[in-house]
């Protein structure tokens, strides 16, 4: 099971690549509000330069926050667009604890898990606009 792992709820973004529960390759890079133009770029050099297209994916985990509302917006939306796409679980995961998150996303994939949309979790209420009468 070949997995794609995404975090881009800081202004530091990375991409983990694992093979069941073993890490194949770790790559990040500091997005600096360059996120939605460069992370279709980045998960495509990472997958080929680790030798993988996105067919070989089985399994894809996104970090749910709690974080940056751009940063998980744009990122939970790609991974749920893959999901759909290649027909493939994703799975959402949150946690402080270094990357507990990870391990938690392997063993629900591992053990059938599929959540096919992951929603964020946003640090802040979201602020809206209030209607003018």
């Amino acid at each position: 099971m070949i997995i794609l792992v995404l975090r881009t709820d800081q202004n530091i973004a990375q991409l983990f690549l694992y093979n069941q529960d073993k890490i194949i390759a770790h790559y990040e890079w500091l997005s600096e509000h360059q996120l939605a133009l460069d992370l279709n770029k980045k998960i495509t050099n990472f997958l080929n330069k680790n030798q993988k297209k996105l067919t070989d994916l089985s399994g894809l985990i996104v970090f749910t926050g709690p974080g940056s509302f751009t940063g998980l917006r744009i990122g939970i939306s790609l991974m749920n667009a893959l999901s759909y796409g290649l027909n493939i679980p994703i799975v959402g995961t949150s946690s402080i604890i270094d990357d507990s998150w990870i391990n938690e996303g392997i063993n629900r994939l591992i053990n059938g898990y599929n959540d096919k949309i992951v929603r964020p979790i946003y640090d802040q209420p979201i602020r809206t606009t209030q209607p003018k009468k």
